[in-house]
Parts: C-alpha cells; structure tokens; sequence
C-alpha cells in the first residue's frame, strides 16, 4: 500500500471501520485490483491501441448489417483526439459505419479531420443559456455552439440530443432556443429528448464519492409530451422523438 495505505488514515480500515481508498493521490495504475484479496476492487475499462481496438471491432462486423457500426462515446471522445481519428479512419478504410456521442467542448481544429472519417454526430445540448450551462456543468456552451455550426457547416450529419431536466432546463424558452439552433442546422437528424436519470449514482458510490443524483430531477411522462409538441410545432419537418415514450 505504501505510504497512503495499510491501516492510517488513507487507506485500510480506517475511523469508521471500513475499507478506504485514498483516491486524492491514486494516479490509476490498477496495483490496488491486483492485491485486493475479495476482489471488491476493479479497473473498468482498460487500455487499447488502435489495433487492439480495430480487432475488437471486426468481431463484431456481422451484427453491423451494412447499416450499423462503431459508436465512440465517452466521457468526451474527442478529449483523445488523436487516437479517436485514427480508429475513425481505420473504420471507414474497412467500410465500418462510424457515430461519434460528443458534449461538443473540444479543440474546433479537429473538425476538418473529424468530419469525413464519421457517418454521424450525435451532439448533446443541455442547456441553451450561457450562465446556466456553465452554472451547472462547469462550462460555457459557447464553444459548443461554435463546434456544432462548424461541423454543420462542414457537412456533418448531426442528431441533437437534448437531456431533459426537471426544473433546470424543461423551459419553454429552452425548447424556443433548441428550434432556432436546429434551423441552423441544414444536415439535422433530428432531436432526440433524453429523461434524466439516477444510473451514475451506482458509479458515484463505486469512486467513493457523494452520491447527487436525485428524484425530484427526473420528468414524468407528460413533461416529455409537452417538450416533444413544443419542439414538433416549431419543427414541423424535424424528427422528434423520446425513446422514454410511446410512439404513436
């Protein structure tokens, strides 16, 4: 364990007799997961190459139907820029459809490269003002607005993805704004409504951190409804849908 382990303060069973991690200095090397004798400690995930990847990738090719394909999501799958373009350009060298899940906040340089190696972006937008998004995410939507009119610009097939919040963003203004922000958008696959939900909780507890996840954010049914006709009725050409409801 050395010095952040055994029995102090950092690690082992510590004040309240249970097993803790001293995740302040852990720099993921895995070490912990090899000695753990229960097994209670796991890496999820791993490292690849492209390489690696690629063969992983072609294993799956009879399930992909000439339709289907390779998915990067994340985390932000451009935050790997490099490596992402390459295992996109690998992917279309073996005719292997490509979709990128993106928050759009990356470096806009790649988009010249990012834009003919995938088939499809499809491109969070979580909050349509400025201050609100940075208030609860950390960061502006500035650059990725920016991103996402550049990459429409370039040609890029776009399908927004708009997660929908219980008393943060289930607005009638941010439905206005998501429609003027799709008009843009001249190569738009449609806008897919995103129900938040509690599933990260689990992962929060697993990182041994606080878990924030709350019920009183998650939309019923009708608050769906509602954000699915306001945006059908400024986008009458536009497909609308949430997967969280019937479709009629």
């Amino acid at each position: 364990y050395g010095d952040h382990g055994g029995y102090g303060d950092h690690g082992g069973y510590g004040h309240h007799g249970g097993h803790t991690v001293a995740y302040d200095v852990c720099d993921v090397c895995g070490k912990c997961t090899e000695i753990c004798p229960a097994g209670a400690l796991t890496l999820s995930g791993g490292r690849k190459n492209v390489g690696e990847l690629l063969a992983v990738i072609r294993q799956d090719r009879p399930f992909y139907c000439g339709t289907g394909g390779v998915t990067l999501s994340g985390g932000e799958p451009f935050f790997q820029a490099r490596e992402a373009l390459e295992l996109l350009h690998s992917c279309k060298e073996e005719d292997i459809g490509t979709a990128v899940e993106t928050c759009g906040y990356f470096d806009p340089e790649i988009l010249p490269s990012a834009v003919p190696m995938c088939d499809l972006f499809l491109w969070d937008w979580k909050l349509s003002d400025p201050q609100l998004h940075e208030q609860w995410t950390g960061k502006s939507n500035l650059l990725i607005e920016k991103n996402l009119l550049a990459a429409a610009a370039l040609g890029a097939k776009i399908r927004l993805r708009c997660i929908l919040i219980k008393g943060v963003n289930d607005f009638l203004w941010h439905y206005e704004k998501i429609a003027e922000l799709a008009k843009k958008i001249e190569t738009l696959d449609g806008i897919e409504l995103l129900p938040y939900h509690r599933y990260g909780g689990s992962k929060a507890l697993e990182l041994g951190r606080e878990e924030k996840t709350d019920d009183r954010y998650i939309p019923n049914a009708e608050l769906l409804a509602l954000a699915q006709k306001e945006l059908q009725k400024r986008l009458p050409h536009a497909h609308i849908y949430c997967s969280a409801l019937k479709q009629g």
